[in-house]
């Protein structure tokens, strides 16, 4: 049998396709299809993949999404979840997808967002755990909402305006460097 699980659908087609993210194995996927009931079978595993563990980062065992994607002006912000081989911590992270292609990854960070680091994130039934399914914008701030040792449940916030103008900066700058 095959693990294909985190799975969230972009909140509209594109180029007039349904486009979906997944996790099979330890990698995020994307799929498009004409229409939603292909989704069955081998069709998940025809895909493409837009992220997978990194040796030398915090998210060098598994990555996985952590909700669906949010459009931007930047592009798709997707948060992601990532656990380190050494430590097994689950940390959250960010990329952004191209808005019209969102198999190309335009930015990802080299730092997580969140990671555990209060009491009932670091103590419970999954210890060092930090998980989210879901975020929300809400007067100018993001949400994210999470799971904290799977035994709490927290929501962290930022400033959304000043994420998208952070990410801006670094999108810049990798297109100096390469």
């Amino acid at each position: 049998s095959v693990m294909d699980k985190n799975s969230a659908l972009f909140p509209q087609k594109i180029n007039n396709k349904f486009a979906i993210l997944h996790r099979l194995d330890v990698r995020i996927w994307i799929d498009f299809v004409n229409n939603l009931s292909d989704f069955s079978g081998a069709n998940w595993l025809e895909g493409t993949v837009i992220c997978e563990p990194r040796p030398d980062k915090w998210d060098s065992e598994k990555v996985g999404i952590a909700g669906p994607p949010i459009k931007t002006r930047l592009g798709w912000l997707l948060l992601y979840h990532g656990i380190n081989k050494n430590d097994k911590k689950y940390r959250l992270g960010i990329l952004v997808l191209d808005i019209s292609n969102p198999s190309k990854v335009i930015l990802r960070l080299d730092n997580p967002i969140l990671e555990p680091k209060l009491k009932y994130e670091k103590e419970g039934v999954r210890p060092d755990a930090v998980f989210s399914c879901g975020s929300a914008i809400l007067d100018d701030k993001l949400f994210v909402y999470y799971g904290a040792a799977d035994s709490t449940i927290g929501v962290a916030q930022i400033g959304y305006s000043e994420l998208l103008s952070k990410l801006e900066e670094f999108v810049k700058q990798k297109k100096k460097v390469t």
